[in-house]
């Protein structure tokens, strides 16, 4: 299996003209949207990978490291997904030839692996403000946390799914 990174805008009729390629695109989690690289969501040969909460360009779309595990949970799925998809075949017994991730997806593991890197020792300080119960007192709460732990996670559980796939995968 082949893997290609598909640079601008996919279609739907390139997509389809194309059945022996199964193409991967981010997704969201009620993977419902059919906008941007989610406008091929409904073609067989097209699956999401979960790297947002939901669509949006909006700080709140994106997971952060207070829902690491949560969102490892639905990366794993993506990925088996994807996995089942590969091992499922294109139809009339033939296989996927080609893996085509988005650019988005190829910048994420990047991105990510530039992350794991450089950011060891690189912690942010993340308080809140809480209110007792008697709502008379309020204290400061503050945890540390490992920048960019979710980013790294990403790019290394894609990475390893597309080298299995596409250089280990008979």
């Amino acid at each position: 299996m082949i893997l290609e990174t598909h640079v601008g805008f996919w279609n739907i009729k390139d997509v389809l003209q194309n059945p022996k390629k199964l193409y991967v695109f981010a997704d969201d989690i009620p993977g419902t949207t059919t906008q941007g690289e989610a406008i091929i969501r409904h073609l067989d040969n097209a699956i999401g990978v979960v790297t947002r909460i939901k669509s949006g360009s909006a700080a709140c779309c994106d997971f952060c490291d207070a829902d690491y595990y949560r969102w490892k949970m639905h990366i794993a799925m993506s990925i088996q997904n994807v996995r089942n998809k590969v091992a499922q075949g294109c139809g009339n017994n033939e296989i996927y030839t080609h893996l085509v991730i988005s650019k988005r997806l190829h910048d994420l593991i990047q991105h990510g692996k530039t992350l794991l890197s450089t950011s060891e020792n690189s912690t942010d300080e993340t308080c809140t403000l809480e209110m007792a119960s008697d709502k008379k007192e309020t204290a400061l709460s503050c945890t540390t946390i490992k920048r960019d732990k979710i980013a790294g996670y990403l790019a290394s559980a894609l990475d390893e799914l597309f080298t299995d796939l596409c250089y280990n995968h008979n």
